[in-house]
């Protein structure tokens, strides 16, 4: 239980830095919050749930320890921007005393202040579900274009950049010789069951790439994107972070939350729609999948006032980004869990995640190796 100056926690033990960051942002209501924590990503970041009595309920949580106070700053000015569009569905961002939005503890981590934004995520929707789903996201673009600090150019997507040059630096053999390096790939896991399933699924992937990999390895990274309307787009959308309202029927769903945008840059809008198409079908999408969402974003983005798109080219770029997703998001895990020793909250999920990306990856070579565009 916390002092009288900075409210009442409620549930598990409160992250270091929550009641002064809650005295930071709402000096005056402090002492009467209520402060639970909530569950957080696989990054880690401490994340706590305030509740106001006269201001309601807000989400403070720390920024990734790779973000700077100037760069926090940029990403609020969006969510600004996309709230007053208006779209109720994105977070409203608290302010400090001095007019600034992020605010530093003794420690040097960074701090937001965000609304609560209700709902729960479906990670099966039903069809009238990913309706809402898509007409959301194509409302998010269309305002997202006319943000000042990053407005829709003509220009090739940076993602679809990056994701070839490091295929050309992804060496076949290269997961297996970094796993033969360490030993126990997860020997540090406190969890043994999981790290036995890290362990065999890692395993697994290196013995694919080594196999299959070569081919569709270098028609990726030979690539060259033709290019397209660019916009700011969230780039981390999966069906987490996109919130349904809790109604007593799924029929005429609503979209009551879209969170999490510290990936937000400007790129490709295929970003956003091959990661929430992948993050709904445990795997990569179905050409007729892709195929559906885009006619239905196209017509979304039409009735909002979007730019006309070439839905060829985005079906083509969304298998592309989840295809890709796949391989390099393996290629990230190697990294993060083998050789930089990386500990996570929450090891179940890590291996559950990395059993996803292995029993997508068949499917990705696949997809790799009729990229178009390439020697």
């Amino acid at each position: 239980m916390a002092d009288q100056s900075t409210g009442r926690w409620c549930g598990p033990a409160a992250p270091e830095g929550v009641s002064a960051a809650v005295a930071a942002f709402f000096p005056a209501d402090a002492g009467r919050a209520t402060i639970e924590t909530a569950a957080g990503g696989l990054s880690g970041s401490a994340v706590a749930r305030v509740l106001l009595p006269e201001r309601g309920c807000w989400a403070l949580k720390t920024l990734p320890p790779a973000m700077d106070r100037p760069r926090g700053r940029w990403l609020h000015r969006f969510l600004r921007h996309l709230h007053s569009g208006p779209l109720p569905f994105i977070p409203q961002v608290a302010q400090l005393g001095d007019g600034d939005d992020v605010w530093e503890d003794p420690q040097g981590r960074l701090w937001e202040m965000l609304s609560w934004m209700p709902g729960q995520p479906q990670h099966q929707p039903t069809a009238a579900e990913k309706a809402a789903a898509i007409a959301a996201v194509a409302a998010v673009h269309a305002r997202a274009a006319s943000f000042p600090e990053g407005p829709a150019t003509w220009g090739m997507p940076a993602s679809l950049k990056e994701r070839a040059a490091r295929c050309r630096q992804l060496e076949p053999a290269s997961w297996r010789q970094r796993l033969r390096e360490r030993g126990r790939p997860a020997g540090h896991v406190a969890d043994r069951a999981a790290a036995e399933r890290i362990e065999t699924a890692l395993t697994a992937a290196a013995e694919r790439l080594e196999k299959e990999g070569a081919a569709p390895l270098r028609r990726m990274g030979a690539s060259t994107p033709e290019p397209e309307w660019l916009l700011t787009v969230v780039r981390d959308l999966t069906a987490e972070h996109l919130l349904f309202a809790e109604v007593g029927s799924r029929s005429e769903p609503r979209v009551s939350g879209l969170i999490d945008f510290h990936a937000a840059r400007l790129d490709s809008p295929a970003c956003d729609l091959g990661r929430l198409l992948a993050s709904w079908c445990g795997g990569l999408p179905k050409p007729a999948e892709v195929r559906e969402t885009v006619h239905a974003y196209a017509a979304a983005s039409a009735a909002c006032g979007g730019r006309s798109l070439d839905g060829s080219q985005l079906c083509e770029r969304i298998g592309l980004m989840a295809a890709t997703g796949v391989l390099l998001g393996l290629d990230n895990w190697v990294r993060w869990v083998v050789q930089e020793q990386r500990c996570f909250p929450n090891w179940a999920a890590v291996a559950g995640r990395l059993e996803w990306h292995v029993d997508a990856l068949p499917a990705a070579l696949c997809r790799l190796q009729q990229t178009p565009g390439s020697a």
